[in-house]
């Protein structure tokens, strides 16, 4: 039942949404995985942020222009993390 209150927006930085659709490109996540991931990394940290809903990183990536690039594209997931033997 919608009761005529908007949630209140906050106003994050253009850098938080781009770390946010760098993560979401690099992992293939959806948008509410994403959220979902942001969230349980801080709370695995004890860190307490607040992160974007993915309703809020859908409309600000309208607005920011990510930049980075993959080191090498044939690089799986795990290599990433890894070390070659």
């Amino acid at each position: 039942m919608h009761h005529g209150h908007r949630r209140r927006w906050f106003i994050f930085s253009d850098v938080v949404i781009e770390t946010a659709l760098m993560v979401k490109d690099i992992f293939k996540f959806l948008l509410r995985t994403l959220e979902g991931f942001l969230n349980s990394v801080s709370t695995l940290i004890h860190v307490l942020l607040q992160y974007p809903t993915y309703t809020c990183i859908n409309k600000c990536s309208k607005n920011v222009e990510v930049k980075y690039r993959l080191l090498d594209e044939e690089l799986s997931h795990t290599s990433l993390f890894m070390p070659q033997a």
